[in-house]
């Protein structure tokens, strides 16, 4: 049983369980990986994913397919992020998240999804 919170400050479950991850990577691998760009690719050198979003006209976009589908419920997501610029020349929008469809369309309107937008 995972730890509910139940109101009332009381807490359900005990500290010794654990919930088993429906996907975690330590970018030491490509493999699973698919990117639309290579400035947009997971680095096995740095232990990251790296996006150059300079001057770029097309969509970067780099993707790991899930093996079952997330909760409804409960899930977590932990990562780190360090931006070390964001200009655009134009409108650049970088999009951070989990989507329930094909990301290759730009803000497909006919999908769930939860993440972060960067706007430079």
């Amino acid at each position: 049983m995972a730890i509910k919170y139940v109101g009332a400050k009381r807490i359900q479950g005990l500290s010794t369980d654990s919930a088993s991850a429906t996907f975690a990577s330590d970018f030491t691998s490509t493999s699973g990986w698919t990117s639309t760009n290579s400035a947009f690719v997971v680095n096995t050198s740095e232990n990251a994913i790296i996006a150059d979003n300079t001057q770029t006209t097309t969509d970067l976009q780099v993707g790991h397919t899930l093996s079952s589908a997330l909760s409804n419920t409960a899930w977590v997501i932990d990562f780190d992020m360090k931006v070390t610029a964001l200009t655009s020349s134009g409108s650049l929008w970088t999009h951070l998240g989990m989507f329930s469809g094909n990301t290759t369309v730009n803000d497909d309107p006919n999908q769930d999804w939860l993440g972060l937008l960067l706007h430079a």
